[in-house]
């Protein structure tokens, strides 16, 4: 009875691709992540959260960062509130964050695909992040443990309208959203995979995340490591009763 979702990450590409070379972007073939799309469809019991035609509606705003390839803060509250948007078909009392509620801080960053420092005119450098203006719920226990090549992360939320517990495995896009669905549930488990690593996960890993089950499992992956979902298999036990502690 956990509810799977699968959320499907846009590349940078894939939004903007009038800013790439012609041949970078295949003009008439199915793109990889539609091919995958169409087929997870198919499957029974997965969902899939896909914030692509949002984003591109949205497209006239900056949604990436410029010198980087994550979107930005407006970007990354744009695929949280897909992520709620597809909750709420099964949750309906579910409330997303406003856009009001949050604001935007920036701050002077390199990103993961910015040139050596020599090449960028400082001004051009900055990140941003999402906050929130006021707090819209407690959250404790906040904290870093690490297994092996994966960074972990509980919030616990005594002030929402629900007891459900959520799971969410992915890269760093994932986390840039991550304080916000943290508004929307009891407790929030997160697992941030290093970019480019797969779904494997170690017993360790395992042991720690389901000892509870939780009532929801959101599994996110860039575009560009959609090969991610080869590793599925790593999944197939982790509700066996080792992994719980009732």
């Amino acid at each position: 009875n956990v509810k799977l979702y699968i959320m499907l990450s846009n590349d940078k590409e894939s939004i903007y691709p009038e800013y790439y070379p012609t041949y970078y972007i295949p003009n008439n073939n199915i793109s990889r992540l539609e091919q995958v799309k169409e087929l997870l469809y198919k499957i029974p019991n997965i969902k899939v959260i896909s914030p692509t035609k949002k984003l591109k509606e949205s497209k006239k705003y900056m949604l990436f960062l410029p010198y980087d390839t994550h979107l930005n803060a407006y970007g990354a509250f744009i695929e949280y509130s897909e992520i709620i948007s597809e909750l709420k078909k099964a949750y309906p009392k579910l409330q997303a964050v406003k856009f009001s509620e949050i604001k935007i801080k920036q701050s002077e960053s390199r990103g993961d695909s910015v040139p050596p420092q020599k090449y960028i005119n400082k001004k051009y450098e900055f990140n941003d992040s999402i906050q929130l203006n006021k707090p819209l719920s407690t959250m404790i226990n906040n904290f870093i443990v690490n297994s092996k090549q994966y960074s972990y992360r509980e919030f616990f939320n005594n002030k929402t309208n629900n007891n459900l517990k959520v799971i969410i495995i992915g890269d760093s896009f994932h986390n840039r959203y991550l304080r916000l669905l943290a508004q929307n549930f009891y407790s929030v488990k997160s697992i941030f995979i290093g970019n480019g690593d797969n779904f494997i996960l170690d017993e360790a890993t395992k042991k720690l995340l389901f000892q509870e089950k939780p009532d929801i499992l959101i599994i996110e992956t860039t575009e560009r490591f959609l090969s991610r979902l080869l590793e599925f298999d790593s999944f197939f036990n982790i509700f066996d009763s080792k992994y719980r502690s009732n």
